[in-house]
């Protein structure tokens, strides 16, 4: 149980004593901390708290132990200023899409994900086929099957199963960036710009993604250029002004 400082209500204590952990990024000795001294009851007490930071953090640890998967409510940290809020908050938020189907199913996900880690592809892809087999609305399974269509460069599979991905979880913003990426690997540069964006919206910390977006803008805006270009030297011919300018009539 919680016990209080003089002039401290119980949130605010619970608040900072919980502080060091989110500074550290520690989800292994926040966890061993909560089980030590907070209930449930507490943290679901803490959850409801008046002060909007001691609810934050409340939620981030009921997820972490496992005591929540609101992933909607969770999703909402992710606009905090508080960059180590932002930080435990998606990492409660894999951590919930990573258990959420039997135990079966989040073991194999795991050899499926140590897998592609060490560039065993064919299999990744046979664990993720038992998986999907078992249970075809399983978010995560068919995120990584995403990762592993990428990785493998099969982006028109892989952009299928970002799709499937954010029907089944609308606030994985993995998928939404990952849909990013294959987009813009096929040249579709305006439907990556589009794709990053809903990303952004879901998670807006992601300074990768804000990179790959200004990438994908610059590739856009380049790639334009030279499609004018290219029309103009297959429709066009020059003819050269007084003062050494060229204009262009239609053939």
């Amino acid at each position: 149980m919680m016990s209080t400082d003089s002039g401290k209500s119980k949130g605010q204590v619970f608040r900072q004593a919980t502080r060091p952990y989110f500074v550290e990024l520690d989800t292994e000795g926040l966890c061993e901390y909560l089980r030590n001294n907070c209930s449930a009851e507490e943290l679901t007490s803490f959850a409801a708290d008046p002060d909007p930071v001691v609810s934050r953090v409340a939620i981030v640890c009921l997820a972490l132990l496992q005591l929540f998967d609101d992933t909607s409510r969770l999703s909402q940290n992710l606009h905090d200023d508080d960059y180590f809020l932002v930080s435990m908050s998606e990492k409660a938020m894999w951590n919930i899409w990573f258990r959420s189907s039997s135990k079966e199913c989040c073991e194999l996900l795991q050899a499926a994900v140590q897998c592609i880690c060490r560039n065993e592809f064919d299999c990744a892809e046979d664990l993720l086929d038992q998986i999907l087999t078992e249970d075809p609305d399983f978010p995560e399974a068919m995120n990584q099957r995403a990762i592993l269509y990428y990785l493998s460069e099969r982006y028109p599979a892989s952009i299928l199963a970002c799709h499937r991905t954010l029907a089944l979880n609308p606030y994985h913003f993995g998928a939404a960036a990952g849909l990013g990426h294959n987009q813009f690997q096929l040249g579709k540069y305006e439907e990556a710009i589009t794709s990053y964006q809903r990303a952004l919206q879901i998670h807006p910390r992601m300074e990768g993604v804000r990179q790959a977006m200004r990438k994908t803008k610059a590739a856009a805006s380049m790639d334009i250029d030279q499609i004018a270009k290219n029309v103009i030297a297959q429709h066009s011919h020059g003819f050269r002004l007084p003062d050494g300018e060229y204009t262009y009539f239609p053939r």
